[in-house]
């Protein structure tokens, strides 16, 4: 029911000429005049300048400065108003707050509980909690679902999702996630719950997870609920997956700075993780629409045990000043071969994201991203396990290629983009995918593995596409070099991670 009155809401959005829609955060700076009525979706509204006209909120909170100004109507709903830091009763809609506060007696300061039963889109800030699908503290390779997915190895899937904030103090807050569900064709329960104790304004974070859940590498390429939609409707599932069960022990920091209307916000984590893999095959070929093909297989994952340290930095800056976004990260990860395993591997990924806008007209972008897997010092019976190495092609890296057509122990992979704002909502983008998977040899080098590499060699294709909101993109791309079934076409969910 939210997800049809949110696509009604859309829609009336669209067809209004004098409103502004915004499908994350909407910001209005100190001095700034923006004529027009404002709509934000499943996102904040701050307004420290003059806003001339009407603003409504849906699934998120309302904040107007001293110094800001809304000539017309003010209303949140599912969220709160504040005016100079006081809250406005009359403006704010928070039924569904108070019937939780009604129910589970919450008491603001001391403990509280939210459920979640919706698809909730990736969200841009660091955050000790899992409320995004990429939570900083969440599990790298687990797929975190809401209440409903659908994939070829689980079939349909029900779930819920619950936050629990039980301690909140001045120096330490307590909380804990729980999810879980029941997938009907694997007839398998799955579950996540951590718990984290936050010290100092999370300048120090420790928690421990335990879990049994699907997972896959392959969640960087694709949304989970672009995935579940496409395998759905389309009869595409693009993730090879398997099951996970462990526990993990994790610790880190998160800090923000703000500078002006600048955002800055570091954050870092290592975590060790004892967990048992296992194989997952197909269990359903059936959508709604396509069903004259079948799913492609899902690959065989190396079964057994593995103990492995996980550690990440990461950096993201909403730079205002010149309307840029930077998202950046490295994560590393090894296996313990003091411990009886069954694999032992090293891997790391740099990812590197920069938008920047120009006079609201033009947006230039580029995502970087550059892995390397390889042994590790164990025994040479023990392995890398596949599902660690680096596959491209298809939805999510090089869009003009066959689904996973490269792969290898090495990769890298470049998104550049250019497009212009068309209508309210929308823009214009061409993309220019490059990359490469390929196999190094250790012992012979880079060179002696992969032969002649350069520009040529390069796996390149080109694509012109439309933004529906500020998340999704409807495109065609066309590999530049072959002429045979060159056409690829393409609706992505666009975020970094």
């Amino acid at each position: 029911m939210k997800n049809i009155m949110m696509i009604t809401l859309l829609i009336t959005g669209i067809l209004t000429a004098d409103t502004v829609s915004k499908f994350k955060d909407f910001t209005l700076a100190e001095k700034d005049t923006l004529k027009a009525d404002v709509k934000v979706y499943n996102g904040d509204a701050e307004i420290k300048g003059l806003l001339d006209g009407s603003l409504d909120v849906y699934s998120g909170d309302v904040e107007i400065a001293e110094t800001g100004n809304v000539t017309g109507e003010v209303k949140a709903y599912a969220g709160k108003v504040y005016r100079a830091g006081e809250l406005d009763d009359e403006a704010s809609y928070f039924v569904v707050d108070e019937l939780k506060s009604l129910i589970l007696g919450k008491e603001y300061g001391k403990s509280s509980v939210s459920i979640g039963m919706g698809v909730r889109g990736h969200e841009r800030s660091l955050t000790i909690d899992n409320d995004d699908q990429k939570g900083f503290f969440f599990h790298n390779s687990i797929i975190r679902k809401d209440f409903l997915s659908y994939s070829k190895v689980e079939g349909l899937y029900l779930g819920l999702n619950a936050d629990f904030d039980l301690l909140n103090t001045k120096y330490a807050d307590l909380k804990m996630n729980a999810s879980g569900g029941y997938a009907f064709r694997m007839e398998e329960w799955e579950y996540y719950f951590d718990q984290k104790i936050s010290l100092f304004d999370d300048k120090l974070i420790i928690g421990g997870a335990e879990y049994k859940s699907v997972a896959s590498e392959d969640q960087r390429k694709l949304s989970s609920s672009m995935n579940s939609a496409s395998a759905f409707f389309l009869h595409q599932d693009i993730y090879n997956y398997y099951m996970t069960e462990g526990f993990g022990l994790f610790a880190g920091s998160l800090y923000k700075l703000e500078h002006g209307d600048d955002r800055h916000e570091f954050g870092v984590r290592a975590g060790v993780y004892s967990e048992g893999i296992d194989s997952l095959r197909n269990r359903t070929q059936w959508a709604l629409f396509f069903n004259d093909r079948d799913f492609i297989p899902n690959f065989d994952a190396d079964d057994g045990d593995m103990v492995e340290l996980v550690a990440t930095v990461r950096y993201k800056g909403d730079i205002k000043s010149l309307n840029t976004l930077v998202d950046s990260y490295y994560t590393y990860e090894q296996t313990l071969d003091q411990y009886d395993q069954a694999f032992s591997f090293k891997k790391g990924l740099f990812s590197l994201f920069v938008e920047s806008k120009v006079k609201n007209m033009f947006v230039f972008s580029n995502l970087f991203r550059l892995e390397s897997t390889s042994a590790g010092d164990g025994p040479d019976s023990r392995i890398v396990p596949n599902f660690k190495y680096i596959t491209m092609g298809g939805t999510g890296t090089l869009p003009g290629y066959k689904l996973n057509e490269f792969a290898g122990n090495r990769g890298f992979y470049d998104r550049f983009t250019i497009g212009f704002t068309g209508i309210d909502l929308t823009e214009f983008r061409a993309i220019l995918d490059m990359g490469e998977a390929y196999t190094v040899d250790p012992e012979k080098g880079v060179a002696e593995s992969i032969g002649d590499f350069g520009i040529r060699s390069m796996k390149t294709s080109f694509g012109i596409g439309m933004t529906l909101g500020d998340n999704y993109m409807f495109s065609v791309h066309k590999r530049l070099d072959s002429s045979k079934n060159p056409y690829q076409f393409q609706l992505s969910y666009m975020y970094n991670f």
